[in-house]
């Protein structure tokens, strides 16, 4: 493991470097209250075994047997791929309908028996495939119809919550877990914890459930993720349930169970010290109440953005949103990550101070591309269609093209974060090599697949494989957990807290496909295929952002990149910020990942 760069704790908050400067977990503002419980006698186990993992959300399940249930989901995807000529034809209209002018496109009535049926849950302009994916040409319907961008199929729920609808914030912070090791037939104990409601009301949305997995810190101990959530109607749920489970090859088990009380709104926590003969759990409790937002609508509004739609070759197009000032004097091109659109106007505020024009690139399937009906099919967010990543390269000059045009910038630097970051290297990548930007900075950037053993062995072969059949499509879903008619849980968390325009970035699932899939590995196999020497970026200066607490990729992964990066590389390695280290749950973390940016900024001289 390479050494990081981490700044001291009198320079950023401590709350976020506290489990590597300190040894306590602590906040800087709220007060804290102990409640110790003590269990008696565990419950019967094997009652409660299938539903906790029913209901957690993301990860939690025993690794040997999501190993092997990958292992069967890849036979059956293998199999299924065989028969693919039975609804290829559908998913080859979806692609094909894409960038039609509307006036062009099939009449309602000329659609195919079996390429659509009607779904009495929506209005007769809304048609569901023959998968389950919604397809509506454009001129179908508005940007005044929320219901497209926001409700799954076959639900009559639109939204999360709302100021009418309240839908609270359970947050929980664990800040230890033990398991005995008499659990494990004699191995070390593999402890993990999972944060349920005990409400049964539809209005959870399916965010009833969180998992802690424990991790390894940099000196090779425990280290848990500080916080997760879970959103709760407000007044419907009394209860929260704490388990502890300890990870088993067969049958995982359980250590400790109990329920809490949930505390009343407000900024201070409530400890809870838990303990059983088989266990001990150390946990934290607070509820954030609906009003309470980190980025509000308003203030991502008074933040303005004009419109550029830029024309691609076959018809689709990408938006680039403009943030153009009289003072601006250098330019930034911002390229967001998969499902994910611009509502950070803190950043683009800190940016226009320092005389910077803010261009987000919102290429094909991604962002404002959305709300500018630029595609059609709103399943097929992020979607790739050649399964290369190539295909954005267009995107990217274009921008830069209308970048230049407007002022002679006496810097260019270029942002991107997650999936965005992807797109970005395998630009830079690209023959003949060429450097349009005056620096980068990259906020955990998807750089390999954070699942690890036979997952990620699927999601880089499989596709591929699946993909050199002819009659495989590359909207081909590869997710296993797709549901055409579920809730996207970090897409809702993540609006409890930045309330983004909703025509941006999709509040339900949305499918994995083997197109996307496929071009994001092939960029990894360029990253990995590097010589030490070759660079992605020679020279020039490169912000390195991740963070321990991310819930999507491994730091420790995109750490390992860094010498494949640049010979100047600042890289900067959070311990509670999230995914995007400037949308965190805290405006405190957002605070300091600000100021290491702009640090970064004053010491390269941009």
């Amino acid at each position: 493991r390479r050494p990081q760069r981490r700044l001291p704790p009198g320079d950023l908050d401590h709350a976020m470097f506290g489990a590597h400067h300190a040894g306590e977990l602590e906040e800087a503002s709220p007060s804290t209250s102990l409640v110790e419980v003590t269990l008696s006698p565990l419950r019967d186990a094997s009652a409660h075994h299938v539903s906790a993992k029913q209901q957690s959300v993301g990860g939690g399940r025993a690794h040997a047997r999501r190993e092997l249930a990958v292992g069967v989901f890849a036979t059956i995807v293998v199999a299924a791929s065989l028969a693919g000529v039975f609804f290829s034809d559908v998913l080859k209209r979806n692609a094909a309908v894409r960038g039609v002018p509307p006036a062009q496109r099939p009449a309602e009535d000329d659609e195919p028996d079996n390429a659509s049926v009607e779904d009495d849950n929506e209005p007769s302009s809304f048609r569901v495939n023959a998968l389950g994916y919604r397809q509506t040409p454009r001129s179908d319907y508005s940007d005044s119809d929320l219901r497209f961008y926001t409700s799954p199929i076959g639900t009559a729920s639109t939204l999360e919550g709302s100021d009418s609808r309240p839908h609270d914030k359970l947050i929980t912070w664990i800040v230890s877990a033990t398991a005995s090791n008499s659990l494990d037939w004699g191995s070390a104990a593999d402890p993990f914890v999972v944060i349920s409601t005990t409400s049964t009301s539809a209005e959870t949305f399916g965010v009833g459930s969180c998992t802690y997995n424990v991790k390894k810190d940099q000196g090779g101990g425990a280290a848990w993720a500080r916080k997760r959530s879970v959103l709760i109607p407000r007044g419907a749920v009394s209860k929260f349930r704490v388990q502890l489970w300890d990870d088993d090859l067969f049958d995982d088990d359980l250590a400790l169970d109990v329920e809490l009380p949930i505390p009343p709104p407000g900024p201070d926590w409530v400890e809870h010290l838990l303990t059983s003969a088989k266990g001990t759990v150390t946990l934290r409790a607070r509820v954030k109440p609906w009003e309470e937002k980190i980025v509000s609508a308003a203030q991502i509004s008074a933040f303005e953005l004009s419109d550029t739609v830029l024309p691609l070759v076959g018809g689709q197009g990408a938006l680039l949103q403009e943030h153009v000032t009289a003072n601006g004097t250098k330019a930034l091109l911002w390229l967001p990550g998969r499902n994910d659109a611009f509502y950070h106007p803190h950043v683009g505020e800190m940016l226009a101070e320092r005389g910077y024009d803010l261009f987000v690139l919102n290429y094909r399937n991604v962002g404002a591309s959305r709300r500018a009906q630029l595609f059609d099919n709103p399943y097929l967010n992020s979607h790739c269609e050649s399964a290369d990543f190539g295909e954005y390269h267009e995107e990217i000059d274009k921008a830069l093209e209308r970048i230049g045009s407007l002022k002679a910038y006496s810097h260019t630097l270029a942002y991107a974060h997650s999936t965005g970051g992807t797109i970005l290297i395998d630009y830079l990548l690209r023959e003949p090599r060429t450097a349009p930007f005056d620096g980068l900075v990259l906020n955990s950037p998807f750089v390999d697949w954070a699942q690890g053993g036979a997952t990620e062995h699927f999601l880089e072969k499989i596709p591929k494989l699946l993909l050199a059949l002819p009659f495989v499509p590359t909207t081909l879903n590869v997710d296993p957990g797709f549901k055409p008619d579920g809730w996207s849980a970090y897409g809702l968390l993540k609006h409890a807290d930045y309330e983004f325009d909703l025509r941006t970035a999709p509040l339900y699932q949305v499918p994995v496909t083997a197109g996307f899939v496929q071009g994001a590995s092939k960029v990894h196999t360029k990253l990995e295929a590097l010589k030490p020497g070759q660079l992605v970026y020679p020279g020039w200066p490169v912000l390195l952002l991740s963070s321990d607490a991310d819930d999507v990729l491994d730091a420790d992964e995109i750490e390992l990149v860094r010498s494949s990066l640049s010979a100047n590389v600042t890289a900067t390695r959070f311990a509670a910020n999230a995914h995007d280290v400037f949308t965190s749950d805290s405006a405190e973390n957002n605070d300091a990942a600000l100021g290491v940016f702009g640090a970064w900024l004053n010491a390269s001289g941009l």
